[in-house]
């Protein structure tokens, strides 16, 4: 699905039982946020991840927005579009 990310136009993968919420550093690289520097290793499908920080961002889903926090992946394996 494409969602908004600091009105940026990125795909996103929905799954409302999963916590934590993920982006991928590239698209943060992109919208050019600010990341608060913390390490948490994660199990993701393509094995043990470990984030390059969090940051907090205006989400929007068509007419839904929020601010929300996510943990930023360092991982080529962890694809955005």
């Amino acid at each position: 699905m494409k969602v908004l990310l600091n009105g940026k136009t990125v795909a996103a993968v929905y799954d409302n039982g999963t916590r934590p919420t993920l982006v991928n550093y590239n698209v943060i690289k992109e919208i050019r946020d600010k990341i608060l520097q913390t390490k948490t290793m994660f199990n993701t499908i393509s094995g043990v991840t470990e984030s390059g920080g969090k940051i907090q961002i205006k989400l929007q889903i068509g007419e839904i927005e929020d601010i929300i926090e996510a943990h930023v992946i360092k991982n080529n394996q962890f694809q955005y579009d």
